[in-house]
């Protein structure tokens, strides 16, 4: 979406196209603006952290600007930071050595491959150990699907209610009991001991 006041401030100055210098300078400006450099940040005291505005699920920092031959969007802080420090983007990912998301402090990004960033990840223990040696571990039994389609068909509760139960959602609770899913289960009478939580 276009936004006139952004692409007027930012873009033209004094009726002319800032040029790349000027863009980049005004860029330089506003983005450290917004940088904490006190001491104190992050996991061990050193990191420089973004003030603005954060993703809300991996707390990495984001800014909205238009750099030199592109269209004005959002990117994340730390590879910003990359830029004005080295004066292009990383190739890949801006890897951090503190592993402080809103971190933008310059010594502490590297550009790092895909392969790199993984190693990194494990090296570091934080990623997700697969359960059951990798494959998928499903949160339900064959009994408890049995108990699901058997209270479904009941109709005495609300898929809500029974969803509560078995601590899934309403949806999977339709599903299950449509036989949208585990269709492979065959159809038996089950007792309606249904575990109580």
């Amino acid at each position: 979406m276009f936004n006139s006041r952004f692409h007027t401030i930012f873009v033209w100055s004094k009726g002319r196209p800032l040029s790349d210098e000027q863009l980049l300078a005004q860029l330089k400006v506003r983005f450290w603006a917004k940088v904490n450099m006190a001491p104190g940040q992050g996991p061990n005291g050193d990191c420089w952290e973004w003030q603005g505005a954060r993703h809300s699920r991996s707390g990495y920092g984001e800014i909205s600007c238009r750099l030199p031959g592109d269209y004005p969007r959002p990117h994340r802080a730390h590879r910003i930071a990359y830029m004005l420090t080295h004066g292009h983007l990383p190739r890949n990912f801006a890897c951090h050595t503190c592993d402080n998301p809103p971190c933008v402090r310059p010594d502490h990004l590297w550009d790092g491959s895909v392969r790199e960033n993984a190693k990194d990840m494990v090296s570091k223990g934080r990623h997700q150990q697969p359960q059951n040696r990798g494959r998928f571990v499903p949160k339900l039994t064959p009994d408890v699907v049995l108990q699901i389609r058997a209270l479904f068909d009941e109709g005495r509760q609300s898929h809500a209610h029974i969803a509560d139960m078995f601590g899934v959602t309403p949806q999977n609770v339709r599903v299950i009991g449509k036989r949208r899913t585990w269709k492979h289960l065959p159809e038996q009478h089950v007792s309606h001991d249904v575990k109580n939580t």
